[in-house]
């Protein structure tokens, strides 16, 4: 038993070692105070790959966001560009007008996707699940192997 004590203890999940936690009796506080301590330092660590997909995915869609203002940019850059030529005489004024109400109608939908896409992903992340409950659920659906902590 002896090799055994020096491997640690293995949960199913982050649920099973709580419900551990709970059920067991510990000699003093400073036993429980390490066994607590260790469990949370184990869990803490998943559930901050956790948080750092989630910080990542937020970028992502903040990078997406300053990509749509770029093309709006871009597409009221060219509206300009078409009332210059408009002004000129260079084209016809009905279908430079066309044109202009189409890319300011595109340039306007992609700024208001630019301005609420980052938002929006922040409120769902918020408002899902805390990042202990996201382990337990990918514990259930892709059971990897045990958690170990070493006390």
């Amino acid at each position: 038993m002896g090799d055994l004590e020096g491997a640690g203890v293995f949960f199913a999940s982050p649920a099973e070692a709580e419900a551990d936690l709970n059920s067991r009796t510990f000699r003093n506080s400073l036993e429980e105070k390490l066994y607590r301590d260790g469990r949370k330092r184990v869990i803490d660590e998943q559930e901050s790959l956790i948080r750092d997909g989630a910080v990542q995915l937020m970028e992502a869609a903040q990078e997406d966001a300053d990509g749509y203002r770029q093309e709006a940019e871009e597409l009221l850059a060219e509206a300009q560009a078409i009332r210059k030529r408009m002004k000129r005489r260079e084209i016809p004024a009905k279908e430079a007008r066309d044109r202009i109400a189409d890319l300011n109608k595109k340039a306007g939908r992609l700024v208001i996707l630019a301005e609420t896409l980052p938002g929006d992903y922040a409120k769902a992340l918020h408002d899902r699940d805390h990042p202990r409950d996201v382990l337990e659920f990918l514990y259930r659906k892709y059971p990897l192997g045990p958690i170990r902590f070493d006390f």
